[in-house]
């Protein structure tokens, strides 16, 4: 066998991933062992897991990938083993089209910055990925020689630095008082309740963007260099304020400043797409780089771009990354065959983390003097959905854990998504955030279009769509108070249903993940409701659980009311 372990640190999220022949066979974020949230250190204990997997020593890897194009630390880390560095936003692009269904795609890759680019687009074909041979179109001179349809592959356009759609966002969630990094989806879930008041000033004095959806910004308002201060006093002056003190309460112009910026990236992202599929006249679009995970803006891309097809990675972030790194090298450094079937994508649901057995989380029970029932796989399926329709609230951790930022129903924390009470309830009491933030429903692929405008396959929770029209209530527009806006009944699924009518859908189908499709499917036979409230197992600030012991705790200081570890229910 052929290993390439693939490496992303440094940055932020730092992750390890392992390929064997070419196939993804374990990745994770060292944040999950470290349990510090975003963790950019060297991700050893990920590197271990990956190996430990794999069931091989260090010696036995073939070639290591690192996800950005130098990097002392790593040369040092491992003297003795043949290192490729690979430039940033093709680890991105890498991780976003090898492991798609297409066999042919544009691609575009979005994110802050990395090896001085900030966004760029490339044309993929078969394992072919980057032909250097062909015209390489900068932002500066692409509009005079625009690329012709490509046959095998190449890079189109790169955006250089510091003209960057992921700093715009971030300046913004700083100005709103987010931490950056951490509260970007803070602002994208805050958006809906606010209007686009000052998106053609942000466009007049900020931003200059092109038909194209290239763009630059008026630097006077920004200062990327002062990770505490992205923004000037230009820049408050401009809005007539300094940014937000965290702990102050969240006022209608926190929420107007949030849709404009979210609606100024989506119009540079649709543009970008537009282009993309006109220069390369491919239906299928790939996406990744941190801001591939506003899902509001893919969801744009679903319904109003000239893409048939979209496919993102569900590690879009630097996480992603390693596995990138690691596919680059496989395919496009030692020129190895890929398949696809334009159906199939080959992240195996992300279930790509570690998993624990039942002899290793019966002796965690036994030894902590846990009282706990055990069920056979049919029966607790059964159960779960029973107590979800009893309004409790689970946690559920069995199988691989995630690879990415959604838990997608292996380390989860789940609900009944037609409560009326159930946001409010998760928010304060469960994962400790602002009420405002929707919450996700994991729905049978089956069932989505008879809930949902869009009815395509979504397993990775990274679209957002709306609730059909016939299943909305209408609000009352008077009502002005935040807490009371949150609280409004906005269809038969008030817990997963945004002010604006939206929903971010996780699809569940049987094939991916068996256990959490039947506990959908069991709920769904007893409620005639096929879908289900889906959250990421985690307390406020903290990554998601990776081990039994994360669980419990998590448990044991929420108001989680039953955790399922294995085939074991444990009621508080």
């Amino acid at each position: 066998y052929m290993h390439i372990l693939g490496i992303s640190a440094f940055n932020h999220d730092s992750a390890a991933a392992i390929l064997r022949d070419g196939e993804i066979i374990a990745a994770a974020q060292e944040e999950r062992f470290s349990r510090k949230k975003n963790d950019n250190s060297f991700p050893e204990k990920a590197i271990d897991f990956c190996l430990e997997y794999a069931k091989i020593k260090i010696d036995d890897v073939d070639a290591i990938a690192f996800y950005e194009s130098s990097s002392e630390i790593i040369k040092d880390k491992f003297p003795d083993k043949k290192i490729y560095f690979v430039k940033h936003n093709f680890a991105h692009a890498a991780s976003a089209f090898f492991p798609s269904p297409f066999e042919k795609a544009a691609v575009i890759t979005l994110d802050g910055e990395g090896d001085g680019i900030s966004q760029s687009t490339l044309a993929c074909a078969g394992h072919a990925f980057f032909v250097e041979s062909q015209r390489h179109a900068t932002a500066c001179n692409r509009q005079k020689n625009p690329p012709t349809p490509f046959t095998k592959g190449g890079i189109i356009i790169e955006h250089p630095f510091p003209h960057s759609i992921g700093y715009l966002y971030s300046a913004f969630t700083q100005f709103l008082g987010f931490r950056v990094g951490f509260g970007e989806y803070k602002v994208m879930g805050l958006a809906p309740y606010g209007k686009p008041e000052y998106a053609d000033l942000i466009f007049e004095k900020i931003v200059n963007l092109n038909n194209d959806g290239s763009f630059t910004l008026n630097m006077e308002y920004f200062d990327f260099s002062d990770k505490n201060s992205l923004t000037t006093e230009k820049f408050h002056k401009l809005f007539n304020r300094e940014s937000r003190n965290p702990d102050s309460e969240l006022s209608q112009f926190d929420a107007d400043i949030a849709k404009s910026i979210q609606s100024v990236a989506e119009e540079i992202i649709l543009r970008t797409a537009n282009h993309a599929q006109k220069i390369t006249g491919c239906e299928n679009l790939c996406l990744a780089g941190g801001v591939a995970l506003n899902c509001v803006a893919n969801g744009k891309l679903l319904r109003e771009s000239n893409f048939r097809n979209i496919w993102v990675q569900p590690a879009a972030g630097d996480a992603g990354g390693a596995i990138g790194a690691a596919l680059y090298v496989y395919h496009e450094v030692l020129n190895n065959e890929r398949k696809s079937d334009g159906i199939t994508d080959k992240m195996k649901g992300a279930l790509l983390g570690p998993e624990f057995s039942e002899n290793y989380i019966k002796k965690f029970i036994d030894k902590n003097k846990i009282i706990a029932e055990r069920f056979d796989d049919n029966t607790l399926s059964e159960k779960i959905a029973e107590l979800i329709d009893k309004q409790k609230i689970i946690g559920l951790f069995r199988g691989k854990m995630e690879f990415g930022p959604r838990a997608l129903g292996n380390r989860s924390i789940l609900a009944d998504a037609r409560s009326s009470k159930m946001q409010t309830i998760l928010n304060k009491k469960i994962k400790c955030r602002e009420s405002f933030r929707p919450f996700a429903p994991a729905c049978l692929l089956e069932r989505v279009g008879e809930y949902f405008e869009s009815d395509i396959s979504s397993p990775y929770m990274l679209f957002v769509t709306r609730i059909r029209e016939e299943l909305r209530v209408p609000q009352d527009n008077s009502i002005q108070k935040f807490e009371q806006r949150v609280c409004e009944i906005r269809s038969p699924f008030p817990a997963i249903t945004h002010i604006d009518y939206s929903a971010r859908v996780q699809t569940v189908d049987k094939k991916t993940n068996p256990f959490f499709y039947k506990v959908i499917k069991d709920f769904d036979e007893r409620t005639d409701c096929g879908m289900i409230i889906n959250t990421s197992f985690n307390f406020r600030d903290e990554p998601i659980v990776c081990t039994p012991e994360d669980a419990y705790r998590c448990f044991s200081r929420t108001g989680i009311d039953y955790l399922v570890l294995g085939n074991y229910l444990i009621e508080k």
